[in-house]
């Protein structure tokens, strides 16, 4: 099992036509080109313990899991445990930021 922190992370709130609520975020990486390419993630919440609305987190406690559904397989994050982070607020950390700079490309 793999278990997952993070100092911030964006939760996009979906609603399909059914009113069904899925959750997802996203993750880029930069081309040698200097464009970037996103893709979305799913992610999953402890029943009853989910964000109101789209928001920016801090997870405390995750693991990778995944589903299967007519033989395909789908990965996502289960969020154990995490803190909501409002708009301005920061968090302060040990771990050293990167710039576009400190990339190879």
């Amino acid at each position: 099992m793999i278990k997952l922190t993070t100092d911030r992370l964006k939760v996009w709130r979906n609603v399909n036509e059914n009113g069904n609520v899925s959750w997802s975020y996203s993750i880029s990486t930069k081309k040698q080109d200097g464009t970037y390419d996103y893709m979305s993630k799913r992610i999953r919440f402890m029943k009853d313990k989910e964000p109101n609305d789209s928001c920016d987190i801090m997870i405390n406690n995750s693991f990778l899991s995944f589903y299967e559904v007519d033989g395909n397989k789908y990965d996502y994050l289960m969020v154990l445990d995490y803190d909501i982070i409002n708009g301005n607020d920061s968090i302060t950390t040990d771990e050293v930021t990167l710039t576009d700079d400190d990339l190879p490309f």
